[in-house]
């Protein structure tokens, strides 16, 4: 199941799973194995392609984004571009009241988005533990798209 580059196991995402009242199938292992296994925030269009080896198609894998989404396992990004990104919550174990996700910064020329961490794996910038926060989403142009403006168009 799921993605070869995971460090996800079955029964580390089996307890997730449960962990949420969700039920444990083929399809949201392999969506968690394989956002596991991810170092940024991925489209449905792009698991899509990740998970199209293991036999899924792009509706089972949109449903199964938003159930876990829904249930507070997955992040669901929108930097404003109308295209959703998904990657699995910092803390996917803690009670879904208090979900800790780091920021992202997003170039709005060529669509790279970046996830903001110290070298520890930690978000960076400044405690906000009193607030709600959804999403932090910074949106600029990335180093590339800055220095030479083709780039863009071909990203």
């Amino acid at each position: 199941m799921g993605s070869r580059n995971s460090k996800l196991s079955v029964d580390t995402a089996d307890e997730m799973l449960r962990s949420r009242g969700l039920r444990r199938t083929y399809t949201r292992i392999s969506i968690l194995q394989c956002l596991d296994a991810r170092t940024a925030p991925v489209t449905h269009a792009e698991m899509t392609v990740l998970l199209a080896p293991l036999g899924m198609d792009g509706s089972t894998i949109f449903r199964g984004l938003n159930d876990l989404a829904e249930a507070g396992l997955v992040c669901r990004l929108d930097p404003g571009d109308r295209v959703w990104r998904f990657e699995l919550r910092d803390d996917p174990l803690t009670p879904d009241d208090s979900p800790r996700q780091h920021p992202h910064r997003f170039c709005s020329a060529c669509g790279r988005i970046d996830c903001l961490t110290d070298q520890n794996g930690h978000p960076s910038g400044r405690d906000v533990s009193d607030w709600q926060v959804e999403q932090i989403v910074f949106v600029g142009k990335c180093p590339e798209c800055t220095v030479c403006p083709a780039n863009a168009a071909s990203g």
